[in-house]
């Protein structure tokens, strides 16, 4: 997954130095919701959802 985080950044940083800054930014907002979905997938549990126990106090 990560691969493809990078992927879309590296596409983004390919396209925006040719001046194809609508495309640029197609890319970039595709990494981000990437990288949102990515860290989604890794903060939750089946037992506690996404509840981060180690953040209690």
């Amino acid at each position: 997954m990560m691969a493809a985080i990078f992927g879309a950044m590296l596409l983004a940083l390919v396209l925006a130095e040719l001046r194809r800054t609508l495309l640029a930014n197609a890319a970039i907002a595709l990494c981000i919701v990437l990288a949102l979905w990515l860290f989604q997938w890794e903060i939750h549990s089946p037992e506690t959802g996404y509840a981060i126990p180690w953040l209690r106090w």
